[in-house]
């Protein structure tokens, strides 16, 4: 066997030499990659091992949870030592162990309240390895609206998915919510009240799951991961499913068409000029001018504003993340009953938005005016996590 100049090149000091001599594997790109990962359980710990061994150059990882002792089964970056201890926080640790060239950090904590649209913009791509359809929902949403690749994975027993969404603006691909059956909004829905206020005691489905096939599905992230950012022949330019069967070692491909009426890429598919909203302005003052005022500004997430009991006729203003809160809220102490109307609202009017804040800070990541030309976003990131 004749082996090439590259190939017998000895670099006895370089960590990376074994990548070097793969075809097409461009190592200081890498260490240019900025990648976020959402969720650090079994899926998210091959993933960040992944990245940490391949040298990625920035690692962000978000997840709420702390370690249990059942998550040691699938985590290959956790021991019995670091129970009780953030995720997120362990596994950005285990990064910088791996490869101390690699910039890693850990935020505990949900996505929604620390990822702006600037960071995921700044982002060579979102992975996703959470669990529920909520957040890939809310995280298909963001990444659309920075216009950066989302990344997801989900696995069973015995079977992975991993799928690639560019969100490319010249090409027509589809989002994740492009292909999602309308039975996964109904689930989501039965998890809330006719009101939008979770319901009280409902439990968290547990999914049954095994080192292998979260063992695959980070392999498969992070190979679409690399196709994607060294521009490999092999890349995907349109979304792609990729399913693989571990009982009987199959796998298949298919392209994921865009849906026309998607509910995620009509609203969210364009690209907005995104205008920070510093800690001490407000954000209806800073609303353009040319803009008409009745138009329609789309919130991150849905806002309790108020509540008002039918019995006793107490009411009470409020601020706060409809996510925050569950039906206990409807229940009055004072009538003994569920008389509570609780007021929410998902987007307002600048100049009923005006009337509702009231000089109080908004608890929003952002904004959204989508029927704007051009369409625009008012980051309050900086407001929401001023003070905290």
């Amino acid at each position: 066997m004749n082996l090439s100049a590259k190939e017998t090149t000895q670099r006895p000091n370089d960590r990376y030499d074994r990548h070097r001599l793969i075809e097409g594997f461009d190592q200081e790109r890498l260490a240019l990659v900025d990648a976020i990962v959402i969720g650090a359980g079994a899926v998210g710990n091959e993933v960040i091992k992944n990245l940490a061994l391949l040298g990625i150059g920035r690692i962000d990882i978000h997840d709420f949870d702390l370690i249990e002792i059942h998550n040691l089964t699938r985590s290959v970056l956790f021991h019995e030592g670091l129970v009780g201890r953030s995720k997120a926080e362990a596994a950005a640790d285990a990064c910088r162990n791996i490869d101390p060239n690699v910039t890693a950090q850990g935020f505990m904590g949900d996505f929604r309240d620390r990822l702006s649209v600037e960071r995921v913009r700044a982002a060579d791509a979102v992975i996703c390895c959470v669990d529920n359809h909520e957040a890939r929902i809310a995280l298909n949403r963001l990444c659309l609206l920075a216009g950066t690749p989302l990344l997801n994975a989900a696995i069973d027993a015995w079977e992975v998915s991993a799928e690639i969404y560019p969100h490319t603006p010249t090409d027509a691909a589809a989002c994740y919510e492009c292909w999602i059956p309308s039975a996964i909004y109904e689930s989501i829905s039965a998890r809330y009240s006719c009101g939008g206020l979770r319901k009280a005691s409902i439990e968290q489905r547990r999914i049954p799951t095994t080192t292998l096939t979260s063992s695959i599905a980070g392999a498969a992230l992070v190979s679409l991961l690399l196709q994607h950012v060294c521009d490999l022949p092999t890349r995907r330019k349109f979304s792609v499913q990729s399913r693989s069967r571990l009982l009987s070692l199959t796998a298949e491909e298919r392209m994921i068409s865009r849906n026309p009426v998607c509910p995620a890429c009509g609203i969210y598919g364009k690209l907005p000029v995104i205008i920070p909203c510093r800690a001490e302005s407000s954000p209806v003052g800073i609303y353009p001018t040319a803009q008409d005022e009745e138009s329609e500004l789309i919130f991150s997430e849905p806002i309790i504003t108020g509540w008002h009991c039918s019995g006793c006729h107490q009411s009470h203003a409020l601020l706060a993340r409809a996510r925050d809160y569950d039906t206990s809220l409807t229940w009055c102490p004072e009538c003994q009953a569920a008389s509570r109307s609780v007021s929410i609202m998902d987007s307002a009017t600048p100049s009923s938005l005006r009337a509702l804040s009231a000089g109080r800070k908004l608890p929003l990541q952002f904004l959204y005016s989508p029927d704007s030309r051009p369409p625009f976003l008012l980051s309050l990131s900086n407001r929401l996590n001023d003070d905290s």
